[in-house]
């Protein structure tokens, strides 16, 4: 295959994917192939971070820099797909940022059409929809078949999403390069879990604008070596903290006109407190930490609860679910609960 690049020279660059790579042997040529046959008739640069692989992804990613002009390959010592994606953040100069992670894809004939998007509403984020698959399919996007969505100011922006979709990762987005770095913006290192909402929900709370391209442009596979496939409980539990810190921190930033918005980050916190002390009772099951932890949610002044959090669902194990915590609310029927369950 002949080198399909645009690149002439990094100052016209307008679009840059970032690709953590770690061990992705088995996927990787997939993943460089879908962007590579896009035929995008932008300058743009591919940056692969080579996470510390130890498999032959080095090689692969090397080949193909070898062959295509636009591939820049990175390489680090292994510190997490955080920070790989980081280190693209700083070596990246495009308009556009997007993270496409090595053992996903994209379907055919989609970069333009998103940048033609971001550049025609002169938005601040793109938004499109992503698909779960189990084994690569070679499709194409089918512009006549596409809702297209735009929002204005941030309540509409933060709400803003494909109707059946994932919403919260940012594989799903173009960000825009300049707001990224006037915001200061990276992939928080303390978090392995919930760090892709955080940085998603930072970016959106800054954005006046917003377009939904409802496609499924994306397509994901569920690794089971993923982070929320292989729990650590009290790790967990401490990055349920920080979201709620997160919200506490962005309620005061509401205007009087965003009551509404401020409702919604209130309960957003809470459910954060709740599944940072469920954590603690039913998963760490330790009663002298799960004590710790809801004094100090009472310290901060977030338990009690102060809203209403809803239904988990409206099925039978939904409602039982949904007793049960109402039940956890209770400050000495949690404390009761942890000492039953309690290992220790």
């Amino acid at each position: 295959m002949p080198d399909v690049c645009n690149k002439q020279n990094d100052t016209n660059i307008v679009l840059s994917i970032i690709i953590p790579v770690y061990n992705a042997e088995k996927y990787l040529e997939e993943c460089l192939n879908s962007i590579l046959s896009q035929n995008i008739n932008r300058d743009y640069e591919i940056i692969c971070v080579d996470d510390g692989s130890t498999d032959s992804s080095p090689e692969i990613i090397s080949k193909y820099a070898d062959q295509y002009s636009c591939i820049k390959v990175v390489k680090k010592e292994n510190g997490g797909v955080s920070s790989a994606r980081n280190l693209g953040i700083e070596k990246a100069v495009g308009k556009w940022i997007w993270f496409i992670d090595a053992d996903d894809y994209i379907i055919g004939d989609c970069c333009n059409f998103l940048l033609d998007q971001a550049e025609k509403t002169e938005t601040e984020v793109v938004v499109f929809a992503s698909k779960k698959v189990s084994k690569y399919e070679k499709h194409k996007l089918e512009p006549e078949k596409i809702d297209i969505s735009v929002a204005k100011g941030r309540t509409k922006v933060l709400d803003l999403a494909p109707k059946n979709s994932y919403a919260n990762g940012p594989c799903f987005y173009f960000f825009k390069m300049d707001k990224i770095i006037e915001s200061n913006l990276f992939f928080d290192l303390t978090m392995k879990y919930a760090e892709d909402t955080k940085f998603v929900f930072e970016y959106k709370f800054g954005c006046g604008s917003a377009v939904l391209v409802d496609a499924e442009i994306y397509c994901y596979r569920q690794n089971q070596q993923s982070a929320m496939h292989t729990l650590n409980a009290k790790e967990h539990a401490e990055c349920m903290w920080k979201l709620a810190e997160l919200y506490d921190k962005y309620i005061p930033l509401c205007t009087e006109k965003e009551a509404e918005l401020k409702k919604r980050f209130e309960i957003a916190k809470c459910r954060s407190v709740r599944n940072m002390l469920l954590d603690y009772c039913i998963n760490i099951r330790d009663y002298s930490q799960a004590k710790a932890a809801l004094n100090k949610a009472k310290e901060k002044g977030w338990y009690p609860y102060k809203v209403k959090m809803g239904i988990y669902s409206k099925s039978f194990k939904g409602i039982l679910i949904n007793l049960f915590n109402e039940c956890l609310e209770v400050g000495w029927i949690y404390l009761l609960v942890s000492k039953l369950l309690s290992r220790r």
